[in-house]
């Protein structure tokens, strides 16, 4: 189980950690232009700008992330079904924005692959805890 459980570690800091990063940049500049992203992507969405994205990446995806992380590493209760919610809040955000964007990068299916493994590991988690 410990290869699991460092799988989820090295995920976890990843999507923690991108996360807050682009979180912070969608809410610092809502326009998206600070990465590169034109407000017409979000046109056929619910949202104006990026701001409430950059609010969601910034939090549940970064700091939900790095605090999932910490449960993990401590092996506090629940940990194995945060992963899991963690892993499940990674896939919708990119399965909504692909269907918002209406379109497929190479980083939707990094993020989206992701999201399945830490689906997959909490499982594992869960049964080894």
């Amino acid at each position: 189980m410990k290869v699991f459980r460092y799988i989820v570690i090295l995920l976890l800091l990843f999507n923690g950690m991108s996360a807050l990063f682009g979180g912070y940049v969608l809410i610092d500049d809502p326009t998206g232009g600070g990465m590169q992203m034109r407000v017409e992507l979000l046109k056929t969405g619910p949202f104006k700008d990026y701001l409430i994205p950059g609010i969601y990446l910034f939090t549940v995806l970064g700091m939900g992330s790095l605090v999932i992380l910490f449960m993990v590493i401590t092996h506090a209760r629940y940990f194995a079904q945060a992963v899991l919610f963690e892993g499940l809040a990674t896939i919708a955000w990119i399965v909504t924005q692909m269907i918002v964007v209406q379109d497929i990068v190479l980083l939707q299916i990094i993020y989206l692959s992701v999201g399945v493994v830490l689906v997959l590991c909490s499982r594992a988690l869960h049964q080894g805890s």
